[in-house]
């Protein structure tokens, strides 16, 4: 039954593509209360959809999330949790300027806080909630191509700044137990904005062009499925993928002392 049931994730996440953020679940650990300290290594592949209003166009962003999370019991069934690491950051057609370039940014630390917890606790079915909130550090990228910024063309250098860059998620997890793994699932709410700044100046003119835009994530309700698999000596592996405005999915293991 087991086997079977990984399969079954890994096709999900292989039929469905998927590639701001953690993980949003599980919450029991080895079917134990959560009144201990855990450990963990994790890593994600986020994409989301940032909808532009004027001074930039619609962007897709992608980032590389390695992470370390540790978490403390506060109680049965319930936890708080930070996490720290670092990540990359690409983004299609970003420059306002020179915009069939792409953005490949700096690799930069970002850092993550939350709580989770049950609110009920059956023989094989649970239901839980959980709020947390991401901070990134600033990433930056420049191209140098020809463009007219008011004299006709010219090499014009164009640099593009992403700073104050967060996201807010919360959400209810629905959350079974088969044969000692579980299998969760839920809604998820979210907020994310980022700061984009673009600075261009033409090499032979001198001329100048600048914008700044915040940009907000498309939608504001999205969902998520997970596996988590309790292994010995109290060690833990979950798979999970998220759909808020674009799909994302990561891994995490961990170890509870």
């Amino acid at each position: 039954m087991k086997k079977i049931l990984i399969i079954v994730v890994f096709l999900l996440f292989g039929v469905t593509n998927l590639v701001f953020a953690g993980q949003f679940g599980p919450f029991a650990s080895s079917g134990n209360d959560l009144a201990a300290f855990n450990l963990g290594l994790g890593y994600m592949l986020h994409q989301a959809d940032l909808k532009g209003k004027g001074g930039f166009q619609d962007m897709e962003l992608q980032q590389n999330q390695a992470f370390v999370q540790a978490g403390l019991g506060l109680g049965k069934y319930w936890e708080v949790f930070v996490r720290g690491g670092g990540s990359t950051l690409d983004v299609d057609d970003a420059f306002r300027i020179h915009r069939q370039s792409d953005f490949n940014g700096n690799f930069a630390l970002y850092g993550s806080g939350g709580l989770r917890g049950l609110v009920y606790s059956g023989k094989s079915f649970d239901v839980g909630v959980f709020a947390e909130g991401s901070y990134y550090s600033n990433y930056d990228d420049s191209t140098t191509e020809s463009a007219n910024l008011g004299f006709g063309s010219e090499p014009v250098k164009e640099k593009v700044h992403f700073d104050n860059m967060y996201d807010i998620n919360g959400g209810l997890v629905l959350q079974l137990q088969i044969e000692g793994a579980y299998l969760y699932f839920g809604p998820v709410f979210y907020y994310s904005e980022v700061d984009v700044t673009s600075n261009a100046t033409g090499q032979d003119s001198a001329l100048t062009d600048s914008t700044k835009e915040t940009l907000k994530e498309e939608n504001h309700a999205g969902a998520f499925i997970g596996f988590h698999w309790p292994l010995r000596n109290g060690v833990n592996v979950s798979l999970e993928g998220q759909y808020k405005s674009s799909f994302s999915f990561g891994g995490t293991i961990s170890k509870a002392f």
